[in-house]
């Protein structure tokens, strides 16, 4: 794969085959599962938030997409710059 190439059938596709055998997706990788979808695949799903929460209670280590996983309400920043 090169930049700037298509890459959504080829993924779809190869996330189709992971699930298939018993795979699970890489948190720092790009995939197409959502929370209830991941909940299924990680036994440790609740702790884990549990244990986020208690943590990061505002969010502050979350990127959006991960603070949609996590059911985040609040600002959640991609930013740096923006955690005063």
């Amino acid at each position: 794969m090169y930049k700037g190439m298509p890459y959504e059938d080829y993924f779809n596709a190869m996330e189709r085959i992971f699930l298939r055998n018993g795979g699970r997706p890489h948190w720092g990788k790009m995939h197409s599962l959502e929370a209830a979808q991941l909940k299924e695949l990680y036994p440790m799903w609740e702790a884990f938030r549990a244990v986020r929460e208690e943590l990061d209670p505002d969010g502050i280590l979350l990127s959006d997409y991960m603070g949609r996983l996590f059911d985040v309400s609040g600002p959640v920043s991609d930013s740096i710059s923006d955690i005063g």
